[in-house]
């Protein structure tokens, strides 16, 4: 699959510069910016400088390169790059959200799992916007999913310490189906997808004869209950089964450390 680090315009004024799987560079510009600058730029001119130039000059790079260019509530985003879901960090800060579960508590450093805590009680004060946050990064994927963008999942512990690798994982495919995505369709965003931008989808990614046995095993149906993706049983990694609770007690306390 071809990679361009070119702009995705959306209409929600976030955009994503993409190179690799994850988001390089987050800037934020108006619809009105977006669109003059895109206008400059196919008009031929210098144009404005700043982050309306970096859109200008994405999206004449990739006229001119013959990318495809999907258009999308008036703006554009290149049809060959994906976008990660980072929505497990966003909601970390946002006001009356669920805090991290019991099980990805106990593996943060107790030092850390403080200062997350502190912070957690702290994202209720007034003059926190992070709740409108994460409401346009929740409008910005899916309406980038529903144009045919290639969404995959990409946790992205930050080292702050809430975000906890596995646990995240788990909340990443809930917070998918939050958005609108059905079950089906979360899960293949957080397997599938992933496996056909790493070029891999012949090997994993899917449950099919003759790939990897890399499988999940857990408690309950998530079609009609997401925190069945919290009972995680087994782990099977290359069709060797693992006990997930003696792997999380394994990390106990030391996420932030290692």
């Amino acid at each position: 699959m071809r990679t361009h680090n070119t702009l995705a315009l959306l209409p929600v004024v976030v955009c994503t510069s993409l190179g690799v799987l994850g988001c390089a560079q987050d800037v934020v510009v108006t619809p009105a910016e977006a669109t003059d600058a895109i206008e400059t730029a196919l008009a031929g001119t210098d144009g404005p400088t700043g982050t309306a130039g970096m859109v200008a000059s994405a999206h004449r790079r990739a006229t001119e390169a013959g990318v495809e260019i999907l258009e999308l509530g008036g703006n554009a985003f290149d049809a060959a790059v994906a976008v990660a879901s980072t929505l497990t960090v966003v909601e970390r800060g946002a006001p009356g959200r669920e805090p991290p579960p019991p099980g990805a508590q106990r593996a943060m450093l107790p030092q850390l799992r403080e200062q997350v805590m502190a912070r957690l009680e702290r994202a209720g004060e007034p003059g926190n916007n992070r709740g409108e946050l994460l409401t346009k990064y929740m409008a910005m994927e899916k309406a980038f999913y529903d144009a045919g963008g290639l969404l995959v999942v990409g946790t992205d512990p930050t080292g702050g310490g809430d975000v906890v690798p596995g646990y995240a994982n788990q909340r990443a495919v809930q917070l998918l189906i939050e958005i609108g995505l059905t079950v089906e369709q979360a899960v293949e965003v957080a397997t599938r997808n992933g496996a056909i931008y790493l070029e891999q989808l012949e090997d994993i990614g899917t449950v099919e004869v003759g790939k990897r046995a890399d499988l999940v095993l857990m408690r309950g149906d998530p079609a009609v209950d997401p925190d069945a993706f919290r009972r995680m049983t087994l782990v099977f990694k290359d069709g060797v089964g693992y006990d997930s609770m003696k792997l999380f007690e394994s990390v106990k306390g030391w996420a932030g450390v290692r």
